[in-house]
């Protein structure tokens, strides 16, 4: 069993932390945030997707079957077919959100496994770059329509095909195929590629810090203040600026992953943990999102603050009591 790289697991604490907020913030923020916080809402799902494809080749390395990895795709998207079923209540596969891509970022990476580097170059800017290339071709549909289960009478295949779900998983969903799985395919290209990369670490680190800081303040001055469904993330749809900071973010994530040679603060560091269970953290936060936020009266910028606190500490116990039982069940199993 390989051991788990400590720092990605921060980096994706990291990002629960600002998926937490973001997410909330859909629900208890009547106005949309300052321009700041939408900048950072923005950057936690390019942080899950660059560390999935980064995580996916360190751990393929010296396997020659990825038949397990293409089951663990699967099964994300299993979860997010679940989540859409059981929790949000939506018909599945009509739109699609970060863990569909991600699973399927697995399940494509499992099936091009042998592919030439250079043609994985390639192949990963082509799919950033379609979005770009063909944005005045393509209608991007910025208001999501999702069937209702509890509502009978629109369950129907009509509606279904209606909804265009096709166009919603390449170009329109919340995570369409273009260009986001370009990101997931960015992190194992750096990954692949890390050791000559690093060779020129200052001068990238340099680079990437010039384009995440242009990216975002070129950004600033084009972006919608419109939100999608509550939601205030600014790549919605992508504009060539925030692609730009985020290749540049993720540029700076890779370095830092590639060069940290030390441990952290130990296996009960808080962002490690949240990091270590970014699944289970997903699912448990859409939870709270339907059962408990509708129940809460106060919709304020101090309560939400307070509420996103609670909700971290109150997961992060959580996750200690999981593992000290997990303990207690190896052991008495072992005895």
């Amino acid at each position: 069993m390989k051991k788990r790289i400590q720092i990605i697991d921060f980096i994706r604490g990291i990002a629960v932390i600002v998926m937490i907020i973001a997410n909330f913030s859909a629900y208890f923020i009547n106005s949309p945030n300052t321009i700041f916080f939408r900048v950072v809402y923005s950057f936690a799902a390019p942080m899950f997707l660059f560390i999935s494809g980064y995580s996916y080749f360190i751990s393929s390395i010296g396997i020659t079957n990825p038949f397990n990895k293409i089951k663990y795709g699967m099964f994300i998207i299993f979860a997010a077919v679940f989540i859409d079923l059981f929790i949000w209540r939506i018909s599945p596969l009509c739109t699609f959100d970060v863990l569909h891509i991600i699973g399927f970022g697995f399940i494509f990476n499992g099936l091009t496994f042998k592919l030439n580097s250079i043609f994985r170059i390639f192949l990963t800017l082509l799919i950033l770059l379609v979005p770009l290339i063909f944005r005045n071709e393509i209608i991007y549909r910025f208001q999501l329509n999702e069937l209702d289960l509890t509502n009978i009478m629109e369950l129907n295949w009509y509606n279904y095909i209606n909804l265009n779900p096709f166009k919603r998983f390449l170009f329109d969903g919340w995570f369409p195929l273009f260009p986001w799985l370009g990101i997931i395919l960015f992190g194992y290209v750096f990954a692949e590629n890390k050791f000559k990369i690093t060779q020129y670490i200052k001068t990238i680190y340099l680079i990437g810090l010039l384009g995440l800081i242009s990216g975002i303040l070129l950004g600033i001055n084009n972006i919608s203040y419109s939100d999608r469904n509550g939601y205030l993330e600014l790549f919605y749809p992508l504009n060539s600026y925030f692609l730009l900071a985020t290749i540049s973010l993720c540029t700076l994530i890779g370095l830092l992953i590639s060069s940290w040679q030390s441990q952290l603060f130990g296996k009960y560091n808080f962002i490690i943990k949240l990091g270590k269970n970014s699944l289970f953290i997903y699912i448990l936060h859409c939870l709270i999102i339907v059962l408990i936020v509708p129940k809460v009266d106060e919709i304020n910028e101090l309560f939400f603050g307070l509420f996103s606190l609670f909700t971290l500490i109150a997961i992060y116990f959580m996750l200690i009591f999981i593992d000290y039982f997990k303990s207690k069940f190896h052991l008495s199993k072992s005895s």
